[in-house]
């Protein structure tokens, strides 16, 4: 029972801690000609949504 616990706390932790680690952008944000190259200049994360059809 005592190893149980002690796993499903180390789960807890890893799962906390990689959500709060992978967390780079707030949202997505519309394509604009020169959008990329100017957050890159800025040392800024971006999060693009690409739509495609087949």
């Amino acid at each position: 029972m005592k190893k149980l616990m002690i796993n499903i706390v180390v789960l807890s932790l890893m799962l906390v801690a990689t959500s709060m680690s992978s967390h780079a952008g707030t949202g997505w944000t519309i394509y604009k000609p020169g959008l990329v190259k100017s957050a890159i200049t800025r040392g800024e994360t971006l999060l693009l949504g690409y739509l495609s059809s087949y």
